[in-house]
């Protein structure tokens, strides 16, 4: 037997180790202390206890039982020789096998309850990999071990709800959320090799809420903007449509509605927006007066028909929240859309906005583009006037603010907004209900093995939108690559650029780019804003720019 350095012998290159009743003994004790040390590392409970188990970081097996572990058992020799050469197991179980290596599917020894004496468990082989990948205190590290479970990943798989291991052996990367900011980081970590990445999301068609005022205002069909994740999973990334209820951040272990629980050695949270509580207006609320701003298209296409449905001469009433929220000039350009359909459709209706605030982006020029282009179709009422929302009656399409009632025929009401509940329930969030991160990696300032990236994050001077997401996407996944692999950090630019649709053909722009500050926060080195000394050719490059954007960024998060 030979040594590469460390503390346990392995044996020679192609030559497996047979485990035996005769091999090396030690204490019983010694060895029960080691075999309840996996356990741990495992999150496995005794053979005897019929708790759940749950499985190690790196795979996503659903509860079973000891029972599915008897299927095991039973399969003694089949399982042996698939594991042989990899554990350097007996052939013979009797020789080699225990419960507890079946169970753990890990090289213990059989331990003699009655004798003193018993298999040594540091016969086992060493990891031989880098030293990121070299056993911790608990005799292995938990990478290393499940590199070892490929050759009885199919065993696994047919076994309830557990399908084989993901990543053989790589350091995975869990993602929550399948939008922009989430989906770019699962690219971008992919793509450089070495890491395993699952991403968790709900929906299985994403809905692209950056570029749905489009649908609203008749310019694109509704499938312009809905996605599904086959190129996702034809770039090797693992995607699971669940909805994440819960993260076990001492466990690392991400908890799903269908009794899932995925390991992880990063986690990325991208989980969007969360709506604040407004008297009134709940689930059943949002089926008559929908806010249409989420990824979610149920919402979308209901203000889609209602808009469509409203006769000639009806009213449209949206109200816009104080913020922060998502993409502060999305509610400006979704009444430019909708006023761009009524106009061609009903240019009898109109159109009223109650404003948590008193002034918005590009508020001059919008307020022109609406008297040139929709002379007497919009009402805008800002905060000092009206007040806040305080109440909505769904029964009457009504929002009660601090001073008046307003109805509508058709009511688009966006809520005040915060980080989605999971990550208020993760402890990731501030007093002011988002995700305080260290810029520019989008590191948890709550959690080390934790990113945040997107709507969800406490983002000083940098707004939410889609271009700031994908922009944090690209230092974030350079940062978890060198956590994991050792890569080089991505460049550090943070970018933003939004876009405010006035028609079909001309466009507004914000563009800013960041710099991150000593203090791990992030402050505008550069803007570019459209004036009123633009071109009207300059605002129709603009908008090609944007559908280019459009086209490019769907590309590179669904293929």
């Amino acid at each position: 037997m030979v040594s590469d350095g460390n503390e346990r012998p392995r044996a020679p290159s192609g030559t497996p180790e047979v485990l035996t009743a005769t091999s090396k003994t030690a204490p019983v004790e010694e060895v029960a202390a080691k075999a309840d040390g996996l356990r741990t590392a495992f999150a496995c409970p005794s053979p005897r206890s019929g708790e759940t188990f749950a499985h190690s970081p790196g795979s996503r097996m659903g509860s079973f039982d000891t029972d599915a572990f008897g299927v095991l058992l039973r399969m003694k020799v089949e399982v042996c020789q698939k594991l042989k050469s990899r554990f350097m197991l007996s052939s013979q179980p009797e020789a080699g096998v225990s419960k507890h290596a079946t169970r753990l599917l890990m090289p213990l020894a059989k331990v003699s309850r009655t004798g003193a004496e018993a298999t040594r468990l540091d016969a086992v082989p060493t990891w031989a990999g880098n030293a990121r990948e070299r056993p911790d205190a608990s005799g292995w590290r938990r990478r290393g071990v499940i590199a070892g479970l490929s050759a009885g990943a199919a065993v696994l798989a047919g076994l309830g709800h557990a399908p084989a291991v993901r990543g053989q052996g790589k350091p995975h990367l869990v993602v929550i959320g399948g939008g922009a900011g989430g989906l770019s980081v699962a690219r971008r970590v992919a793509e450089g090799g070495g890491v395993a990445v699952t991403v968790i999301e709900a929906n299985p068609r994403y809905l692209a809420c950056f570029w749905s005022n489009h649908v609203l205002g008749g310019l694109e069909p509704r499938d312009a903007v809905l996605f599904d994740y086959a190129g996702v999973r034809a770039a090797g990334i693992e995607v699971v449509h669940a909805r994440a209820t819960a993260v076990d951040r001492d466990r690392r272990e991400v908890r799903t509605d269908d009794g899932g629980r995925i390991g992880y050695d990063r986690l990325v949270m991208a989980p969007g927006i969360g709506f604040r509580d407004v008297p009134g207006y709940d689930a059943a609320a949002a089926e008559v007066m929908p806010h249409a701003y989420d990824t979610h298209p149920r919402s979308h296409d209901i203000l889609l028909r209602q808009l469509r449905d409203m006769p000639d001469g009806g009213k449209v009433l949206m109200s816009v929240p104080a913020g922060p929220y998502r993409c502060p000039p999305a509610p400006y350009e979704r009444v430019n859309m909708i006023a761009h359909y009524l106009k061609q459709t009903k240019p009898n209706s109109r159109i009223q906005v109650i404003d948590g605030k008193n002034q918005f982006l590009h508020q001059a020029l919008t307020q022109n583009a609406w008297n040139d282009l929709y002379e007497g179709m919009i009402e805008w009422l800002p905060a000092d006037f009206i007040g806040e929302v305080r109440e909505v009656d769904a029964s009457a399409r009504t929002l009660k603010t601090d001073f008046e009632n307003f109805t509508g025929d058709v009511v688009n009401f966006i809520p005040p907004q915060q980080a989605d509940p999971l990550a208020r329930r993760t402890g990731l969030t501030d007093d002011e209900g988002f995700c305080p991160v260290l810029f520019p990696s989008m590191r948890s300032e709550r959690d080390e093995r934790i990113f945040v990236v997107g709507d969800a994050i406490e983002a000083h001077s940098m707004p939410k939108a889609a271009t700031a997401a994908v922009s944090q996407a690209r230092s974030c996944a350079g940062q978890i690559r060198a956590d994991l692999v050792d890569a080089p950090p991505a460049d550090p630019r943070l970018e933003l650029a939004c876009y405010s649709f006035l028609d079909a053909e001309h466009a507004l722009i914000n563009a800013s780019s960041y710099r991150p500050t000593a203090a791990g926060g992030v402050e505008r080195a550069s803007v570019e804003n459209s004036d009123a000394e633009e071109s009207a050719q300059v605002r129709r490059n603009q908008a090609a720019k944007a559908k280019r954007w459009y086209r490019g960024v769907t590309l590179h998060l669904f293929g």
